[in-house]
C-alpha cells in the first residue's frame, strides 16, 4: 500500500533561499546537559524522544553490533536507561511519556513484520492493536494514558489518525476529501493535532476536538503543514512550507489565530517538535548557508541555538530537540565531538542555582571615591555572571549609603550582597541611605553579542533534503551526474569519493521508482587507509530498502516513524593503496521534490570528506 509521508521527527524540506530569519544570541549558559550515553561501547546511537517534569525520559537505543533498536525509559533522579519490554520483535520505540511515568510507542511482534502501538505501564507492555489493519504506531500520550497515533485501516488501504485508551482505538478520519491522516500530539482536553491529506495531494495540519477535524492552514500559501505538539491552551506547533513549497519553517498556531512563522537559525529550514504550557517551543533548524543543523529554543521572541545556552567544552553538539516539559526540561539528541556517526540521547535541565557573590569591603572616604572596588561572583554553570550595583552617582555627601551588588547568571538566577559606603562626616545618628533598587548604570543581564563563528564539522555533508548535516540548496532536476568531493588524505592514503545514480537512467524520477545509488571509494595514495567509516544521510524523499558494501557491513539507524530517510552507517575496514570499494544502496522514491543524498567518509586518522548526489522526484 502507499503510505503517507510523515514529517514528524526528522528534517525533510529542501533548502532554498529566502524566508524569515530571526536569530537571538544570548550570553551565558542557561542549561545543564546530561549525556544518557549509548548502551555499550560497541553501540553508537541513542535518542531521547520525550521527557516529563520528573526528568523521566523515553527514547531509543541500538543494541551491540546494531542488532536491533529498542525502546528505553529512565526514571526520576536516575538517568540509567532501562530497556522496555516489547512484543517479541527486534524493533521498538518509545515516543512519549507522561507525568505518571506511562510511555507509549510501538513494537514489532515476534516472528512477523508487523508492528503495533503499545503502552508501557508498571514494567509491562500492552498491545493497543490497530484500526483493523496490519500496523499501528502510538505517537503521543496525555496525563491519563489516552494515546494518539496512526494505524492502517482494514484492508491496509491507507492510514488514519486515532485516539485510544487501551480498550479501543477511535478512527479520527481525515480532512474533507483526504485519503490519509496521522495524529502526533494530544493534550488533557483531548484536543489532537497532526496532519491530513487533501484532495489535491497536499497535506495540512489539523486540530481535532469532539469529533470535528479543523484545517489549520499553512504559512504564505504553502501547500504542506503538520502539527507535532499541542499544549493545554490549544496552541499547536509544527512546520509549514512557504509560498510555492520552496522552503519550510517552524510554525505556531495559537488557538483561533493564523499561523506564526518562527523563523530559522539563519538557514532556510526549521521544524518545531514540542510546545509546553508556558509557550516555549523546541525543534531543529539549519544555520546560515544551511551548513549545520542545530536544536533551537523559541521563547516568545527570536529563535535561539540551544548550544549557545550550554557551558562550552562539554564535547556535545545538540542537533535535535524533540520534547520540552512544562518545567522546561528538554529531551533530544546530540553529536559527540566531531564524530559523524555517534549520537546520544541528552537531557537539558534549566539552571536554577543562584550564583555566589562577595561584596567589596566597606569604604569610608572624605570625598567621592574613585572606585567602590569589585564584587566577585562565581556560578555553578556560568563562567562569567554579570555583576551590577545600584550606587547613585554621585554618592550622597556626609551620609552613609548602602550599595547593593547583584550577580546574574545566564539563566537569570540572581544573588545579592551589600556594601556600606561613607562619604564625608555623617552627623551622629544619621540613617543609612538605601539607593533605588534599579541600578543607575546597570550592565545588561543578557548582553547581545555578535553570532559566534561555528567551526562546524570538517567535511560536513550537504543534504538540505534531510539536513542532519544540511548543505547547499538543491538545484532543480536530476542530472544523473556523480558528485565528487575533495580527496581525503592522511598517512599516505588518499581516498577519492564518487557517488552516482545507476538506475534508473532517466533524469526525472517518477514517484515510486526504485533507485540504485552507488558510492565508490578509491585509495589513490601510497599508504593503507585504515578503519574507513561511511555515514549516509538518506533523503527523506526516499525509503531505504537495502545496502550492499563490497567489504565490511552496513546498518540503518535513526529512521523516523515514516520509514522515509534515516542514517546508514557502514564500517568498511581497511583499503590498501590502489584498491577500491563500493557501497550500493537500494531505495524507493516516495515523495515528490528536490532531494540530495549525501554522506561522510572518514578514516581512523580523523580525516573526513563528503559526497552528495542531487535528485528530483516527479
Amino acid at each position: 500500500m502507499d503510505r503517507p509521508t510523515n514529517f514528524r521527527f526528522f528534517l525533510l524540506a529542501s533548502a532554498v533561499a529566502g524566508g524569515l530569519v530571526t536569530v537571538s544570541t544570548q550570553a551565558g549558559p542557561r542549561y545543564l546537559i546530561t549525556d544518557l550515553g549509548a548502551l555499550s561501547p560497541e553501540t553508537r546511537f541513542s535518542q531521547g524522544w520525550a521527557t516529563n517534569d520528573s526528568s523521566d525520559v523515553a527514547g531509543i537505543h541500538t543494541l551491540p553490533l546494531n542488532a536491533a533498536v529498542k525502546a528505553f525509559q529512565t526514571t526520576a533522579n536516575d538517568l540509567t536507561r532501562t530497556q522496555l519490554p516489547d512484543l517479541g520483535g527486534t524493533h521498538s520505540e518509545a515516543f512519549a511519556i507522561n507525568a505518571n511515568g506511562m510511555a507509549t510507542g510501538f513494537s514489532f511482534s515476534s516472528g512477523t513484520q508487523n508492528h503495533h502501538a503499545v503502552l508501557w505501564q508498571g514494567g509491562q507492555v500492552f498491545d493497543l492493536l490497530t484500526l483493523g489493519g496490519s500496523d499501528s504506531r502510538a505517537l503521543a500520550l496525555d496525563s491519563l494514558g489516552t494515546v494518539a497515533g496512526v494505524s492502517d485501516v482494514k484492508g491496509d488501504t491507507t492510514e488514519h489518525a486515532f485516539v485510544g485508551n487501551g480498550n479501543s482505538l477511535q478512527d479520527l478520519g481525515t480532512l474533507p476529501g483526504g485519503r490519509f491522516s496521522q495524529a502526533n500530539g494530544i493534550n488533557d482536553a483531548h484536543q489532537v493535532t497532526g496532519y491530513s491529506s487533501l484532495p489535491n495531494g497536499k497535506q495540512h495540519a489539523f486540530i481535532w476536538q469532539s469529533g470535528v477535524m479543523t484545517d489549520l492552514g499553512t504559512l504564505q500559501a504553502g501547500g504542506f503543514s503538520e502539527g507535532h505538539s499541542i499544549n493545554g491552551n490549544g496552541d499547536v506547533v509544527g512546520y509549514s512550507t512557504l509560498n510555492g513549497d520552496a522552503g519550510q519553517h517552524a510554525a505556531l498556531w495559537r488557538y483561533g489565530q493564523a499561523p506564526l512563522d518562527l523563523g530559522t537559525l539563519g538557514g532556510t529550514f526549521s521544524e518545531a517538535f514540542a510546545i509546553n504550557a508556558a509557550g516555549q517551543v523546541v525543534g531543529t533548524a539549519t544555520t546560515r548557508g544551511d551548513q549545520l543543523k542545530r536544536a533551537f529554543l523559541w521563547d516568545g521572541g527570536a529563535m535561539i541555538d540551544l548550544n549557545t545556552l550550554l557551558a562550552p567544552g562539554n564535547g556535545l553538539t545538540v542537533e535535535d530537540a524533540f520534547s520540552i516539559s512544562d518545567t522546561g526540561l528538554i529531551a533530544g539528541a546530540a553529536r559527540l565531538g566531531r564524530l559523524p556517526t555517534q549520537y546520544h540521547a541528552v537531557v537539558l535541565t534549566p539552571d536554577r542555582t543562584a550564583p555566589q557573590i562577595a561584596c567589596p569591603r566597606a569604604i569610608t572616604t572624605a570625598a567621592q571615591p574613585a572606585s567602590l572596588g569589585t564584587a566577585v561572583a562565581t556560578d555553578n554553570l556560568d563562567p562569567a555572571p554579570v555583576v551590577t550595583n545600584n550606587s547613585p552617582k554621585p554618592l550622597a555627601v556626609d551620609a552613609i549609603t548602602l550599595v547593593t551588588w547583584t550577580a546574574t547568571d545566564g539563566a537569570g538566577n540572581r544573588a545579592q550582597c551589600t556594601q556600606l559606603v561613607t562619604v564625608g562626616t555623617p552627623p551622629p545618628g544619621s540613617p543609612t541611605i538605601q539607593p533605588p533598587s534599579t541600578p543607575q548604570n546597570p550592565t545588561p543581564e543578557t548582553p547581545v553579542l555578535p553570532p559566534a563563528k561555528d567551526p562546524g564539522t570538517p567535511g560536513s555533508p550537504g543534504n538540505p533534503s534531510n539536513p542532519s548535516n544540511p548543505g547547499t540548496p538543491a538545484s532543480p532536476g536530476n542530472t544523473g551526474d556523480s558528485s565528487g568531493a575533495n580527496p581525503i588524505a592522511a598517512s599516505g592514503a588518499r581516498l577519492v569519493l564518487e557517488s552516482q545514480l545507476l538506475k534508473p537512467a532517466a533524469k526525472k524520477l517518477r514517484l515510486g521508482a526504485k533507485l540504485l545509488l552507488q558510492l565508490r571509494i578509491a585509495n589513490e595514495g601510497t599508504g593503507t587507509a585504515q578503519s574507513i567509516a561511511f555515514q549516509n544521510e538518506l533523503s527523506s524523499r526516499l525509503r531505504f530498502r537495502k545496502a550492499q558494501p563490497s567489504q565490511g557491513s552496513c546498518s540503518l539507524t535513526n529512521q523516523p516513524k515514516s520509514k522515509l530517510g534515516g542514517t546508514l552507517t557502514c564500517d568498511l575496514g581497511d583499503l590498501a593503496a590502489g584498491e577500491a570499494l563500493q557501497v550500493e544502496i537500494t531505495a524507493q522514491a516516495r515523495k515528490r521534490g528536490a532531494a540530495i543524498n549525501s554522506g561522510v567518509v572518514s578514516m581512523a586518522s580523523g580525516a573526513s570528506g563528503t559526497t552528495a548526489l542531487q535528485l528530483k522526484v516527479r
